[in-house]
C-alpha cells in the first residue's frame, strides 16, 4: 500500500505561506543600502544525494536564509525582525569591540531508508522522517574568532510535509515514488540549542587579499530532542580573496555562507569584485541523540542504535563576484548506525545575493 495521500496541495501551500510570512517580516531590508550595516544577504542551500547517484538516507536538505550584516550590538542591526530582536536581547553581549550579526533560516531535511519500494516497516534500516524548522543564529565576532548561538524550533513527522514534498518532486521529475511513508516517525515538536566557535588559526599571507591560504578550526555543542552532539572540525582554504566564509552546509554539519568580514566584496564595493577558493575539511561529532535514527522521543516508533562517532569529510569550491556568491560542496559522511553498510555521500549548492 502506498504512503498516505495527504492532499498534495498542502505542502506547496504551507511552504508558500511560511515563506511569505518570513519574507514580509524582512521586506524593509530588501532595497540596496549604502552602509555596510544595512546590508542583508539572502541565501538558498540545497543538499541532495542525487549528486552521488543515490536516493536514500539523508536524501535532501533545503534551507532559505536571511543574514543581517554586522553591527556594534544586536539592537543596532537594521531591519532585524522584532521577534528576533526580543530573542537576541536574552543574550548578554560581550564587552569591547565585538561585531554582532544574525541569520534567520527556514528549512527542511528529508530522510528515507534504502528500499523505497517496500511498503512494510524495514526494521534494519533507518525510519522515514522529515524535519521542517525555523532558526535564529546570533554571532559575535572579534579578530579571527566567531561565536555563534543558534536557536532552532520545528516539527518532525507528517506535519513536516516531507512525504508530500518528496513525492511531489519525484512525480515532476519522473523518479520513483517512495512507498513506505506510512511508517514515518510520528509528529513531534522539536528544539535544538547550539553553540559553536570558529577560529582562524593562521593565514598565509596575513591579509586575505590576493592569493593565499588559511587554516581554520571549529568546535561546538548542540542539545535538544532532535540532535545532541559535540563537534570538532578543521578546514584548509586555498584561493584568491578569501574574505567570504567557507563550506556552506546544513546542520548537523557546520554552516556558513554569508559575509564574514567588512572586506567581503558583497559588503565593500570598493574592494576587489572577485574571489574564489577551494576548501577541504573534516569534522567529527560525538552523537548522543539523533531522532532520525533512534526514532521518536516520547511516542512509540521505529528506531535503531546509534554509532556515536560520526565523521564528515568534505571539499567545496566557492566563487564570489560583487554581491553574488555560488558554492558547490561534496560530503562523505561515515556510517551512523550498525546496519549501514557504507558511508553516505551527497552534494550541495549554495547561492547568495546581498542587497
Amino acid at each position: 500500500m502506498k504512503g498516505s495521500p495527504r492532499m498534495n496541495t498542502h505542502p506547496i501551500l504551507a511552504t508558500t505561506v511560511a515563506s511569505a510570512i518570513l519574507a514580509t517580516s524582512l521586506a524593509p531590508a530588501l532595497p540596496a543600502q549604502e552602509e555596510t550595516n544595512g546590508a542583508v544577504t539572502f541565501g538558498i542551500t540545497i543538499e541532495n544525494d542525487a549528486f552521488s547517484g543515490t536516493d536514500h538516507s539523508y536524501t535532501n536538505g533545503t534551507r532559505l536564509s536571511w543574514d543581517f550584516a554586522k553591527a556594534d550590538s544586536y539592537s543596532d542591526i537594521p531591519h532585524l525582525p522584532r521577534w528576533a530582536e526580543k530573542v537576541s536581547s536574552l543574550r548578554k553581549e560581550k564587552a569591547g569591540p565585538v561585531a554582532h550579526g544574525a541569520t534567520i533560516s527556514l528549512g527542511q531535511s528529508i530522510f528515507t531508508p534504502k528500499d523505497k519500494e517496500a511498503t512494510e516497516l524495514l526494521v534494519n534500516d533507518r525510519p522515514y522522517a522529515g524535519w521542517s524548522y525555523l532558526s535564529l543564529a546570533l554571532r559575535e565576532s572579534k579578530n579571527n574568532r566567531t561565536d555563534t548561538l543558534e536557536f532552532t524550533v520545528g516539527v518532525v513527522g507528517p506535519d513536516s510535509y516531507a512525504e508530500d514534498i518528496q513525492n511531489w518532486v519525484h512525480e515532476k521529475i519522473g523518479s520513483q515514488e517512495a512507498l513506505g511513508w506510512d511508517n514515518q516517525l510520528k509528529n513531534e515538536a522539536g528544539g535544538i540549542l547550539s553553540w559553536q566557535r570558529d577560529q582562524q588559526l593562521f593565514s598565509l599571507p596575513d591579509n586575505p587579499s590576493g592569493w593565499g591560504a588559511d587554516f581554520n578550526a571549529s568546535y561546538g555543542l548542540s542539545v535538544g530532542n532532535i540532535y545532541t552532539y559535540g563537534l570538532v572540525g578543521a578546514n584548509l582554504r586555498l584561493g584568491y580573496n578569501r574574505f567570504a566564509s567557507a563550506s556552506p552546509r546544513i546542520r548537523p554539519a557546520n554552516t556558513g555562507a554569508f559575509p564574514s568580514q567588512p572586506e567581503d566584496p558583497r559588503l565593500a564595493p570598493e574592494r576587489s569584485q572577485l574571489g574564489f577558493f577551494l576548501t577541504v575539511g573534516a569534522e567529527g561529532r560525538y552523537v548522543e541523540r539523533n531522532i532520525f535514527i533512534e526514532g521518536n522521543t516520547w511516542a512509540d516508533s521505529h528506531g535503531l542504535e546509534l554509532i556515536p562517532r560520526v565523521g564528515d569529510y568534505y571539499a567545496s569550491l566557492s566563487f564570489v563576484a560583487k554581491k553574488w556568491s555560488l558554492s558547490y560542496l561534496y560530503t562523505v559522511r561515515s556510517e551512523e548506525f550498525p546496519q549501514q553498510e557504507v558511508p553516505h555521500e551527497f552534494g550541495g549548492l549554495t547561492f547568495t545575493r546581498t542587497f
